[in-house]
């Protein structure tokens, strides 16, 4: 059961005060930033880059951003350089101490590239969608595209990737379509990876995310509090909170905690 969060904050305390350390990860567009027509347009607001900043300055804390965004565009747009950052829904992952690149996906960079290209042509003649090419993965946008040409896009999808299946995988979220090559990796894998490599024994988990792509780190860490930013409905999180606004306060709530 999914629960509103602010009605728990008594609960969520004690769990966070009782652990020796907490490792908080957010999502960036529609979680931390709300969401908007254009990717470019989701600027990061200084108030909750403070927020952040107070957080991880703590020495028993970790703050992590978990995107599907290339590396290096959420680090620039956080600029907390103090962050861990995981990119393309954590193939990439940067921090004070590691770099990781997920072997597989970078073998697959090129085959990327050559589905970009197949892709450009047929989606071209749909008004409104476009590519977003992250190299290691790319991201078909729909949020501008009419209703009644949704369906053209998924159709283009199916008759242009049909031979790459066995190499990618094609999911869909929020007006978008992402196509990744078939890693075995998603935001769940690296959060996981991260948790591992931070070495902290009993660390507490707190994942924030607002995608269908999230759902995959919930469900990597059930132990963990778990809030899904947006509609609660079909969630595997166990709080949520309905929009960013909501995020800012319970960040500001969690930076005045006396740990």
């Amino acid at each position: 059961m999914t629960r509103p969060l602010f009605a728990y904050l008594p609960e969520i305390q004690a769990r966070i005060l009782s652990a020796p350390y907490l490792i908080l990860f957010c999502d960036y567009d529609g979680t931390l930033t709300p969401i908007v027509r254009h990717p470019d347009e989701a600027h990061f607001d200084p108030s909750r880059q403070e927020l952040l900043a107070r957080l991880a300055a703590h020495a028993q804390t970790t703050v992590a951003i978990i995107s599907g965004r290339v590396l290096h565009d959420v680090q620039t747009r956080v600029g907390l350089p103090q962050l861990l950052y995981a990119g393309n829904h954590g193939l990439e992952i940067a921090g004070a101490t590691f770099h990781y690149v997920n072997p597989v996906a970078e073998a697959s960079r090129a085959r990327i590239q050559e589905l970009a290209l197949l892709l450009e042509e047929p989606l071209r003649a749909i008004p409104g969608v476009w590519i977003e090419n992250k190299q290691l993965t790319l991201t078909v946008h729909t949020r501008q595209v009419a209703e009644g040409d949704q369906n053209k896009v998924c159709e283009v999808l199916m008759e242009s990737l049909i031979d790459s299946i066995p190499f990618v995988e094609v999911t869909g979220g929020i007006k978008i379509f992402e196509i990744r090559p078939r890693a075995q990796w998603n935001k769940g894998t690296a959060v996981r990876w991260i948790r591992d490599h931070l070495g902290q024994p009993g660390a507490m988990t707190l994942y924030l995310g607002d995608d269908l792509t999230d759902e995959d780190a919930f469900k990597s860490l059930p132990e963990g509090i778990n809030v899904r930013v947006g509609s609660p409905t079909e969630t595997a999180a166990n709080y949520y909170l309905p929009s960013p606004h909501e995020v800012h306060r319970f960040l500001a709530w969690l930076a005045e905690l006396p740990r």
